[in-house]
This record gives C-alpha cells, sequence and structure tokens, in this order.
C-alpha cells in the first residue's frame, strides 16, 4: 500500500482548477477527497461536478450571456469557462491583439460554449471529489487537523494574486461568495510550522524558502521562478520535463564561402528544432526556454544561426527576444543575428501572427563581462545585475528599436562593417 492510500482521507485547501484532485484520484481512487476554494470559478465547477449547482448571475460585461438564455446546469457553467478566457483578453491595457480576440470571442460566444459542453460533461467522471468548501482555506486546514486527515496546499504566490486571476468574473457576475481574509504568502512559514506539530501528513508548495526549514523538492521551468515543496516524509520522487529535441539536417556555415553578394534568408522553425541547436551550440548551464516563434538564418542556404521570441508581458509593442545565436564564434556571425533581430520584416510577421506592432525588442543576455559587445551598436542597455552565478557573472538587459531594412541590407552592413574570415 502507498503513503497515499494510507492517508485515506484528504484535505485540498486552495483546489483552483482541481489539478490536484485530478491527478491524485486517478492515481489513487480510493482516497477520499474534500476540496475547498473562495473562487466563483472552482465554486461552479464543484457544484457542478457534486449535483449541488450554485446560483450566479452574469452582468456588466458579462450581462450579453443572458441573451443566450442557458438554463442548464452545464450550458451554464459552460458559458461561465468561456467567460473566464474571454477575460484574459479584458484586462489591461487595450491593444488590437486584445480588442480583435475580444470580439471573436463574444461574436462567437454561443459556439464556443457547445464546444466546450463536451468537456463539462466529463468533470464528474474525473473530479469525483467527496466534498467542497467554499471557504477559507485555512479554516479547511484547520478542520483537516481537527481529523487527522492528510493536507494538501498550494497557496497564492502573492497577496491579491488570486483576486486579480479572477477579477474579471467577480466584476461580471454576481453570486454569493464566501468571506475570507486575503492571504499574505509572509504568513506561510507558521503555518507549516502549525501542520508539522499537528503531526498529520502535509504537502505544501510555495515560493518561499527559509533558512530554517529545508524543502524536500525544487522545482525550476525555464527561467521562471522556483517553486518548493515541504512535505511530511522524506521520500519523494518527481518526473524531470525536458523540451523535445529534433534533430534534422542543415549544412553549417563556411566563412570561406561567404561571398558580398551571398544571399540571406529567415524561415521559421519548429521548437525542437529550436532546442536541438541551443543544446548543441550553446553554453552549458543555461537554462533553455522555449519561445513562440522561432527563426532560422542561413546565408546562401548555410546555417548561421537562430531567433527565439515571447511575447513581452511587460512593455507595450515590444516583442521579447528569448535568444539570437551563431552556430560559429567565428566571423562575428553573432553580430548578423544580432541585427537580424530587430528586423523591420520580422517584427511586421509577428505582428501579423499576434495582431499588434512590435517597434521595439526587449532581452537579456548573462555574461562574464559588464556589456554584451554583440548588442554594443544595436541594441541599448538598460540595466545590469551583479549575479555571479554559473550562468555569467552579470545578467544584461537591453533593448532595440526596430530597424527598417531587409534582411539582405542587414547582411550588406554586416558585411561591410563587421565581417572577419
Amino acid at each position: 500500500m502507498s503513503e497515499v492510500d494510507k492517508w485515506g482521507r484528504v484535505y485540498n485547501c486552495c483546489s483552483g482548477t482541481f489539478r490536484f484532485e485530478q491527478i491524485t484520484l486517478a492515481t489513487f481512487p480510493g482516497v477520499e477527497m474534500h476540496s475547498n476554494d473562495v473562487s466563483l470559478y472552482s465554486s461552479a465547477i464543484a457544484g457542478y461536478v457534486l449535483g449541488k449547482p450554485i446560483d450566479y448571475e452574469f452582468h456588466g460585461a458579462l450581462d450579453f450571456v443572458n441573451e443566450f438564455d442557458f438554463r442548464e446546469p452545464d450550458q451554464r457553467l459552460a458559458a461561465l469557462a468561456v467567460g473566464f478566457n474571454l477575460g484574459r483578453f479584458a484586462g489591461g491595457k487595450a491593444n488590437a491583439y486584445k480588442t480583435s480576440h475580444r470580439e471573436h470571442l463574444v461574436a462567437n460566444f454561443g459556439s464556443y460554449v457547445e464546444r466546450t459542453l463536451d468537456k463539462v460533461r466529463k468533470l464528474p467522471g474525473m473530479i469525483p471529489i467527496k466534498s467542497y468548501s467554499p471557504r477559507d482555506w485555512i479554516l479547511h486546514l484547520e478542520e483537516a487537523i481537527d481529523r487527522k486527515a492528510a493536507i494538501f496546499s498550494y497557496p497564492p504566490f502573492y497577496k491579491g494574486g488570486y483576486e486579480k486571476m479572477f477579477e474579471f468574473l467577480a466584476e461580471n457576475i454576481k453570486w454569493d461568495a464566501p468571506r475570507y481574509e486575503l492571504f499574505d504568502p509572509k504568513a506561510l512559514r507558521g503555518l507549516i510550522e502549525r501542520v508539522r506539530q499537528a503531526g498529520v501528513p502535509y504537502c505544501i508548495l510555495s515560493d518561499q524558502i527559509y533558512d530554517d526549514l529545508k524543502p524536500e523538492l525544487e522545482f525550476v521551468s525555464g527561467r521562471g521562478h522556483p517553486h518548493y515543496c515541504y512535505v511530511s516524509t522524506g521520500k519523494s520522487s518527481y518526473l524531470q520535463l525536458v523540451p523535445r529535441s529534433a534533430p534534422f539536417r542543415y549544412k553549417p556555415i563556411d566563412l570561406d564561402k561567404i561571398k558580398p553578394d551571398s544571399v540571406v534568408t529567415i524561415g521559421r522553425a519548429d521548437a525542437a528544432q529550436m532546442t536541438f541547436l541551443k543544446d548543441v551550440y550553446l553554453k552549458k548551464g543555461i537554462t533553455h526556454t522555449p519561445g513562440m516563434v522561432n527563426y532560422l538564418v542561413r546565408v546562401d542556404d548555410m546555417l548561421v544561426g537562430g531567433l527565439i521570441y515571447n511575447l513581452d508581458k511587460f512593455a507595450k509593442r515590444s516583442i521579447y527576444l528569448l535568444s539570437d545565436f551563431a552556430i560559429s564564434r567565428e566571423g562575428r556571425l553573432s553580430k548578423l543575428a544580432t541585427r537580424l533581430a530587430c528586423n523591420g520584416e520580422l517584427l511586421r510577421d509577428m505582428g501579423k501572427r499576434f495582431i499588434d506592432r512590435f517597434d521595439k525588442v526587449q532581452t537579456s543576455a548573462f555574461s562574464d563581462h559588464p556589456v554584451s559587445m554583440k548588442y554594443r551598436g544595436i541594441f541599448e542597455q538598460t540595466k545590469r545585475e551583479e549575479i555571479d552565478g554559473p550562468e555569467g557573472k552579470f545578467r544584461l538587459h537591453y533593448v532595440g528599436a526596430r530597424i527598417d531594412e531587409t534582411p539582405q541590407q542587414a547582411f550588406e552592413w554586416w558585411y561591410g562593417k563587421h565581417f572577419k574570415r
């Protein structure tokens, strides 16, 4: 019998989208699961799977939903789910990307609800919970201690974070919301100690690290913030997720074959191909993060390097350059890749994909030096951090303005000013 089977009864504090419930109950179907949350999203799902649908009323930005006259519990939950998705494009500063997606969802709302119904109807079989309590998760934790039950918790990482996530639904759907205290992550250390002293099994996930308490697991995804797992048993296992790598046939660059009239081309690539190249050519010890858009740079069909981009989460009309690299350190090829990273044709290509306009490129680089020579003259350094880690002594932040020239003009600039055999 496994450790989890021995628990018998588990209280999940902060169920969210019920991922923990789905994984645990699929693996250990004999466990009695008692879920908890304070959000409308979680409460509506729990009410549906338990056969006790809750009441809620669409209004404000979602008032148009009432025109569909959704009456059945599965229809109303599907409408709420589509409304939650619509909220992703309703907050923050408006832009063409958000506006077009929001208008599309509103215009096709009924169709999206129909497509969501099948997923909704599968929920009772996927989340066979025993009970659900819409209340402060600390009260749920205290009941678990009183009943000698196991505790799982994945509380918010920052104060008000949970409220921000469900802000759109809270503002545009009326329901009998439970009262609760806004959780401050700084209080988590005391709660972990409370659970430890109670002697019940527990598993608590957090981004908090303490000098006097060692987590059993640390999880880092790409360059994201580390997650730590505090558990009541030292025995633990984990899965390591590795980005998929796909080797492919290519002709590496030969400096002796580059001529003044050589032709530069830029083509789309998939993430697996870029992972393969980064594993082969980039500095070891750097954590590689997959991008949303990838390009391969070639000169006369010979591979020079790659460009990897993500949407910028903070700056307006900006795209984030995750990586720009050359497969050879010779000939100052990296300078060509960096110049092309700001190329107007590429930025317009990505603008069409994301229905936005990109006028600048943000990036960060690790280096053992306070400046990165390949960015000089193309990007402007905006910040320098001393980190003295395995990736380098400095983390450098740069921004580059869009360069309105053809890729061939960029090649001619590089060939005349920087190329050396």
